[in-house]
């Protein structure tokens, strides 16, 4: 009986531990983006051309993602700033809202460059199996009623259902 209960509690820290180990290893978002990048790379059969210019696009876009933490950890310091003061200044708190916007806005135009060199890169079959993928996510995200516009441009006259 004890065997037993050895071998099971060694069979349950072993999984557990295995499994603690791949939610770490999925948890970075640079080795998810790593992932992904071998999956995308896999289904649609990139060249060694294609694949830097999505790894381009993955840095840009990491990059981004740095600038934002950054920003919002700056935001965050701020507010405390703010909060420990009397009066509420109006205009900081203001400029404080359109600060992470500002820090999106200066990032776009190299990742839709980075975008667009990658899109470039690719064939036209290869551009359709991306491009269905985009309105297979935008479909699946639907799926609460959103009102929201299509890709025809239309708007959806149904309510939004929570």
């Amino acid at each position: 009986m004890k065997k037993i209960a050895v071998i099971v509690v060694s069979l349950i820290t072993a999984g557990g531990i295995a499994i603690a180990g791949i939610a770490h290893a999925y948890g970075n978002p640079e080795k998810r983006a790593e992932k992904m990048i071998e999956k995308i790379s896999d289904r649609m059969e990139l060249s060694d051309y294609q694949k830097t210019q999505l790894v381009a696009l993955k840095d840009t876009l990491m990059a981004m993602k740095d600038d934002v933490r950054e920003t919002r950890s700056q935001t965050g310091q701020t507010i405390d700033e703010l909060l420990s003061q009397p009066q509420l200044d109006q205009q900081r708190a203001l400029q404080l809202i359109d600060q992470p916007m500002n820090t999106v806005k200066e990032k776009m135009p190299a990742v839709i460059a980075a975008f667009a060199d990658f899109w470039n890169s690719l064939d036209s079959q290869q551009q359709a199996q991306l491009r269905e993928r985009f309105y297979h996510r935008f479909e699946h995200h639907d799926r609460w009623e959103h009102r929201r516009s299509n890709f025809g441009g239309e708007v959806s006259s149904e309510p939004m259902v929570l």
